[in-house]
């Protein structure tokens, strides 16, 4: 019988797996993250910069500049964390590849 614990690790594994894998795809679109969080960013240094307007309108401006201060908080994340996993695929592909060039070359010396 599975316990609870072991049906939680298995959940957080599935659900790892799961964020690794879309983030390798956004390694395709990364142009376009990049775009997005410089977007976000600025929007949050604008609402940053028009609080006292905002506040003056009757807007909750401390809400909206802390909403925008989280959202460009999580896109500036999201990007760190496709970057690491794109240059650690480029890692793995070297060491993958200087490995198939050194069994080769082993191969060749040992005649096989």
């Amino acid at each position: 019988m599975i316990t609870k614990k072991e049906r939680e690790i298995e959940f957080v594994s599935i659900t790892i797996k799961e964020i690794m894998k879309s983030c390798r795809e956004l390694i395709a679109k990364k142009e376009i993250l990049q775009e997005a969080t410089k977007t976000i960013n600025n929007m949050a240094e604008f609402a940053g910069s028009t609080f006292p307007i905002i506040g003056a309108a009757g807007i909750d401006a401390e809400n909206a500049e802390i909403h925008a201060s989280i959202k460009a908080q999580r896109m500036n994340a999201l990007l760190n964390l496709v970057t690491t996993i794109e240059d650690t695929e480029k890692e793995l592909i070297k060491h993958n590849t200087s490995r198939a060039v050194a069994r080769r070359e082993l191969n060749k010396i040992l005649g096989m």
